[in-house]
């Protein structure tokens, strides 16, 4: 697996074990029976987030995984300021004490967490290995923190607040949809006036067809169009 992949997915995975802490740290410190239920569920969510980055790194020393991003390093970059943030979070976490706290910190944390490049990622992964991402149950996720805010908090900036985290979270679905119809196409290709083949970022030539299928998440099917058809 590329260095540079494997380095992004340990990121990711680093980032929901810190979240996991978090939650952990607020059910420790809750004292409703219902209320320590409820982080004990959120950190278990974020335990299942971190597996799926750690079996993802396994698969991808068994065998090559695609790239979904065109500029991979970019996006490492945005991660380990998504790190540090996170980090503050958990940092400031511990001297919190009341459930007001808790719940104004973890809508932070998740809004913070609604970062399209962890969609991107699901769902190419989803592709190469066969195998259901979290993707599929974030949604549930973002919308038990948003019941238990309305449920628990119904002062007007907790309603805004959780408001805010569901609009992030469509937000970032539609992002990710449309990075994802792309997936790393450039806006100006280099292509051979001739012979159609594509310039990749390393210098190397290939055929259009490859170059595309290792960009997106098409597949191509061949056919001889009318035109052709009649040449032969």
């Amino acid at each position: 697996m590329d260095q540079h992949l494997r380095n992004l997915i340990e990121l990711l995975k680093g980032i929901e074990k810190k979240a996991r802490e978090i939650y952990l740290l607020f059910r420790k410190r809750s004292v409703i029976p219902h209320h320590k239920d409820f982080w004990a569920g959120l950190a278990k969510d974020e335990s299942v987030h971190a597996a799926f980055w750690e079996k993802l790194k396994k698969t991808g020393e068994k065998r090559p995984l695609k790239n979904p991003f065109y500029d991979l390093q970019k996006t490492i970059n945005q991660t380990i300021d998504l790190q540090a943030r996170v980090t503050c979070i958990k940092e400031s976490c511990r001297k919190l004490d009341t459930q007001e706290a808790f719940l104004r910190n973890a809508i932070i944390l998740e809004t913070i967490l609604l970062n399209p490049a962890l969609t991107v990622l699901f769902r190419s992964a989803s592709l190469q290995i066969k195998r259901k991402t979290p993707e599929a149950t974030y949604q549930d996720h973002i919308r038990k923190l948003v019941d238990f805010a309305r449920e628990n908090m119904e002062t007007p900036d907790f309603l805004l607040y959780s408001l805010a985290l569901e609009c992030a979270f469509e937000q970032s679905l539609t992002i990710a949809d449309q990075i994802s119809r792309i997936d790393g196409l450039e806006a100006i290709i280099p292509i051979c006036a001739w012979c159609k083949n594509v310039r990749k970022k390393d210098g190397k030539w290939v055929r259009i067809e490859a170059y595309i299928k290792d960009h997106t998440q098409s597949e191509f099917t061949h056919g001889i169009c009318p035109d052709c058809e009649h040449k032969l």
